[in-house]
């Protein structure tokens, strides 16, 4: 089965199921979205009022 072979599993003569290997899937590289420019700016500390406004509960 691990070399690749698949398996048919019958009933009354009839094909119910397959049994096939499962492959694994690819890696994924990170960074998929590739390079995003950011503004300086969301780097900087933030104001009182924006800072407010970030902690203020979502009603």
């Amino acid at each position: 089965m691990e070399r690749g072979d698949e398996v048919i599993i019958a009933r009354s003569g009839h094909p119910v199921a397959k049994l096939v290997k499962v492959e694994r899937p690819a890696k994924r590289a990170l960074g998929f979205l590739g390079p995003l420019d950011v503004p300086d700016e969301a780097f900087q500390p933030m104001s009182k009022e924006e800072l407010s406004t970030w902690e203020a509960p979502i009603i």
